[in-house]
């Protein structure tokens, strides 16, 4: 018998508005609530509330042609290409899968193949190949064909990159880039990597266990980041001033557990700019020009980034 011992909040109040034909980018550490709001949003996995929409319709609960719909505006190329690809169909039959599914009428499917294949940047000799005679780069073209073969309006990427060598990743971000320009398609990416992000986002949004930190336009949460765990992010990956600026910013510990959340707010248990009232209440996500922040002391955070860049600049 199931018995319900507790419940955790993978996701919590967040709320995003993508533009269509630009690429809103997630970043945070493992255990954040990225895939999960992602997997929600493709409706892979329910959701116990909120609500989601697509060009101003709701499908929170959509079922049936419904739900059929969404899965033709909606695809998803996963982390690891290799588990994603049936290892038992040809590459032709993995590109035509999603249109067989949604009932579409058989049309000249070679064609389609080769002309999905060429988009990608591969050859259409490869339509004939199983995914244990593909290498992880092609894999992963294969998959965002794949994706492609119904033409979706809005195509999320779960840690697209993450599995690839490091000139494969380029490679990829480059086409991601090139698909865009050319179809006008919207990407929402998932990534841990902000060096990925950066390369392509318009639009950043940081989450911390299950809550929106800040979002806003890629300028302003990597070049005017007003939340500390941003900031830790930041330094990490050395984007920030110099040194003194990353060591202010470095985090405590280890992100705390689902299960038994701390008080107030999530990150305060490991943040160098804690107060009293972090331990007590969760900050508002306040908006400025499009810039949105939770934090309780959010000025201190941009005023210590001042401070440190001027005098790294001045002396």
């Amino acid at each position: 018998m199931n018995r319900v011992v507790g419940q955790i909040k993978a996701v919590d109040g967040v709320s995003l508005k993508v533009k269509a034909g630009t690429t809103y980018g997630i970043a945070g550490e493992s255990g954040s609530g990225k895939s999960t709001l992602c997997m929600c949003v493709a409706r892979l996995i329910p959701s116990t509330a909120g609500k989601v929409y697509l060009d101003g319709e709701e499908y929170t609960d959509a079922k049936g042609q419904k739900l059929k719909k969404l899965r033709e505006n909606v695809q998803v190329v996963f982390q690891n290409p290799l588990s994603s690809l049936d290892p038992h169909m040809s590459v032709k039959n993995i590109i035509l899968e999603p249109a067989r599914a949604l009932g579409r009428e058989r049309g000249d499917d070679d064609n389609l193949v080769r002309s999905l294949l060429e988009m990608v940047g591969l050859s259409p000799s490869v339509s004939t190949l199983y995914p244990h005679e593909l290498s992880g780069g092609m894999s992963q073209r294969v998959a965002i064909a794949r994706a492609l073969s119904v033409r979706p309006r809005l195509i999320i990427l779960d840690e697209p990159t993450s599995a690839l060598d490091a000139s494969v990743q380029a490679q990829v971000l480059n086409l991601f880039d090139r698909l865009q320009r050319e179809l006008g398609v919207t990407y929402l990416l998932v990534s841990h990597d902000l060096s990925v992000i950066g390369h392509i986002c318009d639009r950043v949004a940081i989450m911390y266990s299950g809550k929106l930190c800040e979002d806003g336009s890629f300028e302003d949460v990597f070049y005017s980041p007003s939340h500390p765990y941003t900031g830790a992010l930041l330094s990490s990956a050395h984007y920030l001033s110099n040194s003194l600026v990353e060591g202010h910013f470095a985090p405590k510990g280890e992100m705390p557990s689902q299960r038994s959340p701390p008080p107030g707010c999530m990150y305060h248990p490991r943040c160098s700019f804690a107060t009293e009232v972090c331990k007590q209440s969760y900050p508002v996500l306040e908006e400025d020009s499009g810039h949105r922040v939770a934090c309780h002391h959010k000025r201190e955070v941009v005023g210590v980034l001042d401070e440190r860049s001027e005098g790294t600049q001045t002396g």
